[in-house]
């Protein structure tokens, strides 16, 4: 019966190499190069709306996480506007280069609309644990918690679709790659 079960798992291992297909290259490329350009070219235009952080700026005012706001007044769509607003230029281009690369593994596991979804939802999760456990007094902004959020996304899916795998050091390697990371 061993032999007979380590037929069948071998058996299953060979059917299932090239399962599931890559995604085709030609219908991949185009969409996340637009959703990218997209979401970065709406950064930027947001960054050159509001400029440098300034604790005067209504954008700031308005957008910023500001855990007072979100927890004792309900700004909810504070969670989200946080994510556009950036302190300067480097923390703008590091959460661009970081999402970008990062949201390129998402979108090449998910696609475009699942992928980028999830990470803005997951991002503004982010930012109300942020508000909740910092407590009031406590603003936030930028990108950050949507690229976490992406990493996580990837390393954790990149997990699932390893759990085939006999050694678990091969299986939690996404996983610890993206707590590294």
């Amino acid at each position: 019966n061993v032999e007979k079960a380590l037929y069948e798992l071998a058996r299953y291992d060979q059917e299932n190499r090239n399962w599931p297909p890559a995604p085709s290259v030609d219908t991949f490329a185009p969409t996340f190069r637009a959703m990218s350009l997209v979401v970065a070219g709406g950064l930027v235009y947001l960054f050159g709306l509001s400029g440098e952080w300034h604790a005067d700026s209504l954008l700031f005012v308005k957008g910023a996480g500001d855990s007072t706001a979100i927890l004792q007044e309900m700004e909810l769509y504070r969670l989200v506007t946080a994510l556009t607003l950036h302190a300067d230029i480097a923390h703008l281009f590091g959460n661009l280069l970081m999402g970008s690369v990062i949201g390129f593994f998402a979108v090449r596991l998910l696609g475009p609309g699942l992928a980028w979804t999830t990470i803005v939802v997951a991002g503004a999760a982010g930012n109300a644990m942020n508000a909740w456990i910092q407590g009031p007094a406590h603003n936030s902004i930028g990108a950050s918690t949507a690229v976490f959020a992406a990493l996580g996304l990837v390393s954790v899916y990149s997990c699932t679709r390893r759990r085939h795998l006999r050694d678990w050091d091969k299986r939690t390697a996404p996983l610890v790659g993206g707590a590294l990371l």
